[in-house]
């Protein structure tokens, strides 16, 4: 699919959740689509968080995961070479973030050398989250199935730990985000450059 010059970037939880679209935002979706513009979702969540919603709207176009971890555009979407991407399932993806994988090895050693004890997303079950972060299981379960970041709890001090943990990952390249109750370990998400990548593309088309 060729894409026309104008493109629309909005976060994904504005559209409301995978089982309901308010009337309001399903009319400005007919209208998008009426007026061929494509629709790129952003998201802080996962692929896996992301799909429900996308199938709910009939979404086509590309997306971006994780706060920019990775940039997702269907198969045949562009008639052009697409740089650094990798074929995953249906899509190809431009991945900017390290992997989930780097990011969790990375945790255990950064904790090791903080002297924090901590406990890994990948290490809880979907039930688990739901306790401790107020999330529905079906969401919990898809935010555990993560590609470029970890997320993790302090146990313990929380307050003294989580000063010398921070220190530690900036000196290897890596950022925490902090969404209280958890934390998330990334490298290289970036949004904006993801967002940079799908212009040039689109501009030549």
């Amino acid at each position: 699919m060729l894409a026309p010059r104008v493109v629309i970037f909005t976060p994904s939880n504005l559209l409301g959740s995978p089982t309901r679209v308010a009337l309001p935002i399903s009319e400005a979706l007919l209208e998008i689509e009426r007026r061929n513009v494509p629709l790129v979702l952003s998201s802080n969540g996962t692929r896996a968080q992301l799909e429900p919603l996308r199938r709910k709207i009939g979404h086509a176009h590309p997306f971006i995961t994780e706060g920019g971890g990775g940039l997702f555009i269907p198969d045949g979407y562009f008639a052009v070479r697409l740089e650094g991407a990798k074929r995953v399932g249906r899509y190809f993806c431009v991945p900017f973030g390290r992997s989930s994988q780097e990011a969790g090895e990375a945790i255990e050693d950064i904790a090791r050398q903080a002297g924090a004890e901590i406990v890994r997303y990948a290490e809880m079950n979907a039930r688990e989250i739901v306790r401790n972060t107020g999330m529905t299981e079906r969401d919990a379960q898809g935010s555990r199935e993560r590609e470029f970041s970890e997320r993790f709890f302090f146990a313990g001090n929380a307050d003294l730990a989580a000063s010398s943990f921070e220190k530690i990952a900036g000196e290897h390249h890596w950022q925490i985000r902090r969404s209280e109750p958890l934390c998330e370990l990334c490298s290289g998400n970036d949004e904006g450059k993801a967002v940079r990548y799908l212009m040039r593309l689109s501009e030549g088309n």
